[in-house]
């Protein structure tokens, strides 16, 4: 029984590994078959329209800054605080396949948003330490207010590196789209220059 649970197991992983070469195959195949079919000027059109829409965004993301700068200056902390606060918003993010976040990560505080399948925390208590303490209620009412955007705009742009899971936690995001863009346009005139000289 031993040997034939043995054997049964090492099978099951040569099929698993022969299935995941032929996904991967597969998928390589589509990849490019998917180039093949826009012409050139489709894929340039293309690394066009996401490098505009990075460029929207991160404008965006610099007028999210500016508001929240705007906002922590009408209490009127100094300028060097102001800079350290937004400079330091850390962000963390723990995977979950519950409905309910708790409303702590350590000492990370819960960023009041919903998000499907993750719990995404900022370091308020940390940030909000360096703060005088007639001020924190205040400060912390006006993060509340921005970091969700802040996040959410730093997430479209760069996606999130989760340094406790060593991986990048989403699949989508303009940075990326933008490589693989870029890397399919180079794949087309590659394959152009073939064609012309075939």
């Amino acid at each position: 029984m031993i040997e034939v649970n043995s054997l049964k197991r090492k099978l099951q992983t040569d099929i698993t590994n022969k299935l995941n070469y032929y996904q991967q195959a597969i998928a390589s195949i589509n990849t490019r078959l998917s180039i093949m079919k826009m012409d050139e000027k489709q894929h340039i059109e293309n690394v066009a329209m996401i490098k505009n829409a990075i460029k929207e965004k991160q404008n965006y993301y610099t007028k999210l800054r500016r508001d929240l700068t705007d906002d922590l200056r009408k209490l009127q902390l100094n300028d060097s605080l102001i800079f350290d606060l937004i400079s330091d918003i850390k962000f963390k993010y723990r995977a979950h396949r519950t409905v309910n976040c708790s409303k702590y990560l350590g000492s990370y505080q819960q960023v009041t948003f919903p998000s499907p399948h993750a719990c995404i925390y900022y370091n308020n208590a940390e940030l909000i330490a360096n703060v005088p303490t007639k001020y924190q209620q205040q400060v912390t009412t006006i993060f509340d207010k921005h970091v969700p955007n802040l996040w959410d705009t730093m997430l479209q742009l760069n996606g999130y590196f989760a340094s406790n899971y060593n991986k990048q936690v989403f699949d989508s995001y303009l940075q990326k789209d933008l490589v693989i863009a870029t890397n399919n346009l180079a794949i087309k005139r590659t394959l152009n220059a073939e064609k012309k000289t075939l």
